[in-house]
This record gives C-alpha cells, sequence and structure tokens, in this order.
C-alpha cells in the first residue's frame, strides 16, 4: 500500500514537472521563472525515483521476488546508489522572502488543468450527442 502511495507521489510530481516544463516555454508568461524553478527543483529527486525503480525491478526479476520486504528494498538501495546527480546553481546563496504569494503558480496550474478537463468533457459529450443523436444542453 505504502508502494503504490509512493508511485503516486512520483507520477504527480512527474506531471507536476510536465506542467511547470510547458509553463517554462511559453513566450509570455508572468510565471516562467517560477516554473523553471520548480523543473529545476524535481530534476535530481525524478532522477533518483527512476532510477532506483528500475534497480529494484531487475532486481526482483532477477530474484524472482513479488513482494520484497522494507529491509530488501534498503538493502538494494544502499548497494545501487551509483547515481550521477545535477549539481544545483547558486546553493551558497539563499532566496529573500518575499511577500508576494507563490500559490499563484499553482493556482493557475490547477486552473488551465480544470479549463482543459471542461474542454474535453465538452467535446467528448457533443460527440457522444451527435453520435446518439441526442438534443444536448451546452453552456
Amino acid at each position: 500500500q505504502q508502494l503504490v502511495k509512493k508511485m503516486n507521489i512520483f507520477n504527480l510530481l512527474t506531471k507536476i514537472q510536465a506542467m511547470a516544463l510547458r509553463y517554462t516555454l511559453m513566450e509570455t508568461n508572468e510565471f516562467k521563472e517560477d516554473a523553471f524553478k520548480v523543473t529545476s527543483s524535481l530534476i535530481n529527486i525524478l532522477s533518483i525515483v527512476k532510477h532506483f525503480q528500475i534497480k529494484i525491478k531487475e532486481w526482483l526479476i532477477a530474484e524472482s521476488l513479488s513482494t520484497p520486504t522494507e529491509e530488501q528494498i534498503m538493502k538494494q538501495i544502499q548497494s545501487n546508489y551509483d547515481l550521477t546527480l545535477k549539481l544545483q546553481d547558486s546553493l551558497d546563496t539563499f532566496e529573500r522572502y518575499s511577500e508576494q504569494p507563490h500559490h499563484l503558480f499553482f493556482s493557475s496550474l490547477v486552473k488551465d488543468a480544470i479549463l482543459d478537463t471542461r474542454r474535453i468533457v465538452h467535446n467528448d459529450l457533443i460527440k457522444l450527442c451527435s453520435r446518439n443523436r441526442l438534443k444536448c444542453m451546452t453552456q
């Protein structure tokens, strides 16, 4: 159950990175710098998780195991820590406190996700209605 939660977190982080990357590529975007920071911050954590997922899957196949113990997983992590990480720039400096709320970036991400979902559902509903020749009320 904990492994499933951790996999869901990895998937969530991957989606956040993809969304932030999309914002970094936009020409005119007030959150471009924040999106770049998010993308840069997630590089190492995603690399670590992906690296160990591959190593653990290979080990499970080699050992013909399906449900390893926590101790076995920790042993594999310790024995396979041969990953080269990206060095972060400007670790010797810090970001001064700013009263500008950083949640605006994530609010914008959520709003875009909701609008995209609504658009997709709306288009699918129209296609379904036209196939079934039903009268649909759209907003």
